[in-house]
């Protein structure tokens, strides 16, 4: 096996890829508060639809999106007609980050199962890693292993 990206010539089929990363940015403006930004629904949508049809990925990661998933309207649309079993106002589960304790931060995780049957889980992270206090490399560390520990069965160690 090799390691191949979407970018790869011929790259074809991503079933055979020991992992898959993609990182994208949902934001059509400028950086800035979260709570600010602007997200066309359609590119939103397209970018959900995306990682749950041809990706097919097991695990989504949305980064400073409490406020987003809040109190844009775009973006809950996206989601709920991309994944139409997702209640965003209700996480299935919701663990605390432990190792910060001078604010509560939490981790909020949904399970859904796309139409091809594959299961996605889609967990809101306890905070951007921009942000106070993911900022410190030592607790961004320690909320990936928090993360790692809880589902370790996600992880495939090679």
């Amino acid at each position: 096996m090799r390691a191949m990206t979407l970018l790869d010539h011929g790259a074809g089929d991503t079933h055979d890829a020991l992992s898959l990363f993609a990182n994208l940015d949902l934001s059509t403006g400028a950086s800035g508060e979260a709570a600010n930004v602007s997200i066309d629904q359609r590119f939103g949508t397209w970018v959900l639809r995306l990682a749950r049809d041809r990706l097919r990925l097991r695990v989504i990661i949305c980064l400073g999106f409490v406020s987003i998933l809040r109190n844009n309207a775009a973006m809950r649309i996206a989601f709920e007609s991309s994944f139409g079993n997702i209640d965003l106002a209700r996480p299935q589960a919701i663990y605390p980050f432990r190792a910060y304790t001078e604010k509560r931060f939490l981790f909020r995780e949904w399970d859904v199962v796309t139409t091809y049957g594959n299961p996605i889980k889609v967990v809101v992270w306890p905070q951007h890693p921009g942000r106070v206090p993911m900022t410190n490399a030592d607790l961004w560390k320690t909320s990936c292993e928090e993360f790692k520990t809880r589902h370790e069965q996600i992880f495939i160690e090679l």
